[in-house]
């Protein structure tokens, strides 16, 4: 081996599928020396082996929706790890911070697991329960009230089941308990009336446990849920959440509105639903309230906004911030950002069972970003 310069070359021939057979005997040749020659090895510019190798990929791939090309991203990752585990050998530990594209697995101490269901039910008294450390079957609140707790990690609630509930209840005595799921957890809710409600990650809704001698059925969100409300012409549905409100008769729909977010989104996929009085959506619209109280509705794919609910986490043109939000609670990390961060915006349809450092390897791989894991601390550099 003459230089480091014509090593650098083989190795960019490896990866670009290119390499001759004189090319493999050199890059053998290398990597038994450093077994024997250890911290004696020359030093290699990575930085710009990595940049030339990322022109040559990016010529060949359109950086928004390189995340649906899996086989082709499949062989990108394999010429970087051959670029990635000669060119390691060379490099101090203490400079091997951000330096590969992806996720800096050598800081990963355990990998963070999908979701699951885990949440908190707080009843009218002010009692919590663990759901978790809840038997399956049906349970009786201080109160008398009847719930059912299904295999699936479903509660339920009927007025059926709880005509000796109705009968001691006023208008002016309603009982509101509080279902809270934590980050990484989700889980669903079967109102009095029949209404269906799943709850997304870090989220929690208040809601009467009857409905009964009410001329409005109401509830209150934080985070996201999807609602499949169900028909009842003499009461109109009420959704209060965060400075807005959303009044149906029966539809199916789906509210947005975490604190971290700059924007609360109501997306419609049946019926028709109203929004502070003002705004009228159909389906396959989506409502946009800021925080200063502007509100815009626009036409978007309904099966992105509610994607959650079957399992998947799927984002369209989104940037790396509102990316990353969703990541975090799904996942229960945290994320820091250091320096400039590209806004440009990337497409991908995961499965919420899918670990999150494989995600961060298929995000690094657009050669937008770098990702560094250290426990349940997700660290984001510009590329």
């Amino acid at each position: 081996m003459n230089s480091n310069d014509e090593l650098i070359k083989v190795i960019e021939r490896i990866a670009a599928g290119s390499a001759s057979s004189r090319d493999l005997q050199i890059y053998n040749q290398w990597c038994n020396s450093q077994q024997v020659r250890g911290n004696q090895a020359p030093v290699i510019d990575f930085e710009h082996t990595q940049q030339t190798m990322l022109r040559k990929i990016n010529g060949q791939i359109r950086r928004r929706s390189i995340l649906r090309a899996t086989y082709r991203y499949s062989a990108v990752a394999a010429a970087c790890l051959i670029i990635f585990c000669c060119v390691r050998l060379l490099m101090p530990a203490n400079e091997f911070f951000f330096k590969q594209n992806g996720v800096d697995r050598a800081k990963l101490t355990e990998e963070i697991p999908a979701g699951f269901h885990l949440a908190t039910l707080k009843l009218s008294n002010g009692t919590r329960i663990t759901l978790n450390d809840q038997a399956d079957g049906v349970f009786t609140d201080p109160l008398g009230m009847k719930v059912n707790k299904t295999t699936d990690s479903t509660l339920v609630y009927s007025e059926k089941e709880n005509t000796h509930y109705k009968s001691k209840i006023s208008r002016k005595e309603v009982a509101m308990n509080i279902l809270s799921t934590s980050k990484a957890s989700h889980y669903q809710l079967t109102l009095s009336d029949g209404t269906q409600i799943w709850l997304n990650a870090a989220s929690s809704i208040r809601f009467p446990v009857s409905f009964h001698k009410q001329r409005a059925r109401r509830v209150e969100i934080e985070g996201e849920a999807y609602f499949q409300v169900a028909k009842d012409v003499n009461k109109p549905f009420i959704v209060h959440s965060n400075g807005q409100d959303v009044k149906v008769l029966g539809t199916h729909f789906n509210i947005n509105n975490y604190h971290d977010e700059p924007l609360a989104k109501t997306t419609l996929l049946e019926g028709s639903i109203s929004l502070n009085e003002k705004l009228l959506l159909h389906p396959g619209e989506q409502s946009q309230l800021d925080r200063k109280g502007a509100i815009k509705s626009l036409k978007v794919n309904p099966d992105i906004a509610v994607s959650w609910r079957k399992g998947h986490i799927e984002f369209d043109n989104d940037n790396v911030f509102e990316i990353m939000r969703a990541l975090s609670r799904w996942y229960d990390v945290e994320v820091f950002y250091q320096g400039e961060i590209p806004l440009d915006g990337m497409k991908g349809n995961f499965s919420r069972q899918m670990p999150v450092a494989k995600i961060l390897d298929i995000m690094g791989s657009t050669g937008l970003l770098r990702f560094k894991m250290i426990g349940k601390k997700i660290y984001v550099r510009k590329f």
